[in-house]
């Protein structure tokens, strides 16, 4: 969405919702972020691991700049089955240190059609991260076709 500022501009000044709006952002344009905060209620940026270290510096910073302007921020994490503990532990330490009212969701990978558990290991990441953030939650996904992802 933040790839066409004017149109985003125009749409919600149109509409002028009286609900409060969340932008969901992969955090690719920290720079344009601050132009329309004034919009929304949350932003949250959601890294899906598909993309290799800057996607995660542009991610920090979009954090960083909702941070700044006091507009409530969020950090989700959508985990890989090959996403490493470590790199989701990093993302929640440096969300943590660019602002201490980040709240941070991690998204745990299932595979296929498997119903949600709470295996050893997302137990253990969940209170790995818990030691570095006190807001961090740890939410199932819902399986296809209710999900969205």
């Amino acid at each position: 969405p933040l790839g066409n500022l004017p149109f985003l501009h125009a749409a919600l000044a149109a509409a002028k919702p009286r609900v409060p709006v969340m932008l969901d952002t992969d955090g690719q344009r920290p720079q344009e972020l601050a132009e329309v905060l004034e919009h929304f209620a949350l932003i949250q940026v959601t890294v899906d691991f598909s993309g290799g270290e800057a996607s995660f510096d542009h991610a920090i910073a979009s954090l960083a700049v909702a941070a700044k302007h006091g507009t409530p921020h969020a950090l989700v994490l959508l985990a890989r089955e090959d996403t490493p503990d470590s790199q989701m532990l990093r993302l929640v330490e440096e969300a943590r240190r660019t602002s201490a009212s980040v709240q941070v969701v991690i998204h745990p990978y299932m595979s296929g059609d498997a119903a949600p558990t709470l295996d050893r290991r997302w137990a253990t990441l969940l209170e790995q991260a818990m030691a570095m953030h006190a807001d961090v939650r740890l939410a199932m996904r819902l399986p296809a076709p209710t999900g969205l992802r």
